[in-house]
């Protein structure tokens, strides 16, 4: 579905109605580069942000005000989340991150339902939980045996929702928060294909030696 919706915005693009995604990709990719595994937690931390707060908006205009100020307040409460983790623990289907998020996940689902789910891409709160710590190797993860593979299964989507929060981020702020469904949308889903399919693959050996 996903997939199909990548190439219909690749087609219906026009100069004055798209935001390119390749700044932000290419930032991206730079972090992956360096393998820098604070770098990938502060941008996890800015792409849940924003996750939430499209969820927030999701939920009061359907009339969820309730729901909505509470998980603003709840994520609020929440500074550099993965941050924190990432600088206490260090290097260190399994665990994922967070009951929170998974609590928030299912919350989320009961009241909007999968349709709105994916619209939206409230459902990558489920890659980032089980990815970053597969990703980024936390203490959590125990004595679960992680290959190259399985590494791959977890990092490459987990990227791909990077690049799509990292470059919807950037055009709310170049639009002014205006664009942020017609524009900032379709660019963030080209940012994450390109991503998946095409930037992450490469960097998934690299990232693995330095993590495991």
């Amino acid at each position: 579905m996903r997939k199909f919706l990548v190439v219909l915005c690749l087609l219906m693009a026009t100069p004055g109605l798209s935001f390119s995604h390749k700044k932000e990709t290419r930032r991206l990719t730079a972090d992956l580069e360096e393998a820098d595994g604070l770098a990938l937690a502060k941008r996890t931390d800015k792409a849940l942000g924003a996750l939430f707060s499209v969820a927030e908006r999701v939920l009061k205009n359907r009339g969820h005000a309730k729901e909505a100020l509470r998980l603003k307040a709840e994520w609020k409460s929440r500074a550099h989340y993965v941050e924190r983790a990432y600088l206490a623990e260090g290097m260190g289907d399994h665990a994922p991150y967070s009951k929170w998020l998974e609590e928030k996940y299912f919350m989320l689902l009961a009241l909007l339902g999968p349709e709105l789910m994916e619209a939206f891409h409230l459902d990558d709160i489920g890659i980032f939980n089980w990815g970053i710590v597969v990703t980024l190797h936390l203490n959590q993860l125990g004595d679960d045996p992680i290959d190259l593979p399985e590494y791959r299964l977890h990092f490459e989507p987990f990227a791909g929702v990077l690049a799509y929060w990292g470059t919807w981020i950037a055009c709310e702020v170049a639009t002014s928060g205006t664009g942020w469904w017609v524009v900032c949308t379709p660019a963030g889903m080209i940012a994450e294909y390109v991503t998946v399919k095409h930037v992450a693959p490469r960097f998934s050996p690299g990232l693995y030696d330095r993590f495991y």
